[in-house]
């Protein structure tokens, strides 16, 4: 891939991300524990640095996984993902899972390679994304259909995979997980264009550059409509196969510069005044802490983290169950905000 094309994707990353600068917080609940516990840094400035990075980087890195593909249009992957709202918003939340993303979107490039060190170098970045995010193992499961040894690497993993199965179903009280197919209708134009990409090369020369990646496919499909956390796991795929069927667009191919600006400007909007928690949010938990005095707050525990990063001492902060202030805090000062 030249370095012109490199620059276009860097570029479209930047453009998409660049309004989050203007946002003072940062966008996902758990993002505030990290911050608290200093995971990389506790600075909101250097974490969005971070997450950019790790957002174009992933974009080129599945530029490249699509040139791979097909070597005249390939490239085009990296720049058609940013199709998908739930990539980008995957790289709005300061969490771990964001800086395994890279990692394992390169060792798909890897493992679409018949030299054995190129496959054991994809296992390795697989090993890397899954010492930021146990999950990222899961990989390896597609992987096996093309490299049979992976699947030995997960099994030292699979009781810790098994005690803890809910992880990969949906979670009803967690927003990001608990609607069936979630994570795969939340990729909106990409998922269309993905899917027609495989249609227009069907029984052309071009269906059998993405064959190998037919595995991944099923996997991944079969995690994203269980749990939308999942999801982002499809959007490299998709794009490589909008990108691999190009030049069987037609004159759709003029709309794309059009709709790119469309989704650039709507996630713009979404993260400035819709992505929570919003600025206005932040303010009025930061009033609620300010307002309790160190007392103990009664809070949803969507808001847990929040509170203590900003100082506060909330009765709730994960699992998805709201308290009972009658019973567990009676008198407290309460934090519900809706």
């Amino acid at each position: 891939m030249n370095k012109s094309s490199i620059f276009f994707i860097a570029l479209i990353a930047c453009l998409f991300f660049a309004p989050y600068f203007f946002k003072t917080y940062i966008i996902g609940y758990d993002s505030y524990y990290f911050l608290r516990m200093g995971w990389l840094t506790s600075n909101i400035i250097v974490a969005k640095l971070v997450l950019f990075a790790a957002l174009a980087s992933s974009a080129v890195i599945i530029g490249y996984l699509g040139r791979g593909i097909n070597p005249k249009n390939g490239w085009l992957a990296g720049v058609f993902v940013f199709f998908s709202p739930i990539f980008f918003t995957e790289f709005l939340k300061f969490e771990p899972e964001a800086i395994a993303y890279p990692f394992l979107f390169a060792s798909l490039i890897f493992f679409l390679q018949k030299k054995l060190q190129r496959k054991i170098i994809g296992i390795v970045l697989v090993l890397i994304a899954a010492f930021f995010w146990l999950p990222g193992l899961s990989w390896l499961l597609p992987t096996a259909f093309l490299f049979p040894p992976a699947i030995i690497i997960l099994i030292p993993f699979l009781p810790a995979a098994i005690s803890n199965y809910q992880y990969f179903l949906p979670h009803p009280g967690v927003q990001e997980s608990f609607a069936i197919m979630q994570g795969v209708s939340f990729h909106y134009l990409l998922l269309f264009f993905g899917i027609l990409g495989l249609v227009l090369v069907f029984r052309r020369p071009e269906w059998k550059n993405i064959k190998p990646l037919l595995p991944f496919l099923v996997v991944f499909l079969v995690m994203a409509s269980l749990n939308g956390k999942f999801g982002v796991f499809l959007a490299p795929l998709l794009a490589v196969f909008m990108a691999n069927a190009w030049d069987y667009f037609g004159k759709i191919r003029e709309m794309m510069p059009i709709l790119m600006v469309f989704c650039c400007v709507g996630l713009a909007v979404s993260v400035l005044f819709v992505y929570e928690p919003t600025d206005q949010l932040v303010e009025n938990a930061k009033n609620a802490v300010a307002d309790a005095n160190e007392a103990t707050i009664c809070n949803s525990w969507t808001y847990g983290h929040l509170l203590e990063w900003l100082g506060g001492h909330p009765i709730a902060k994960a699992g998805g169950l709201q308290p009972d202030c009658n019973a567990q805090c009676p008198g407290c000062p309460t934090f519900f905000y809706a």
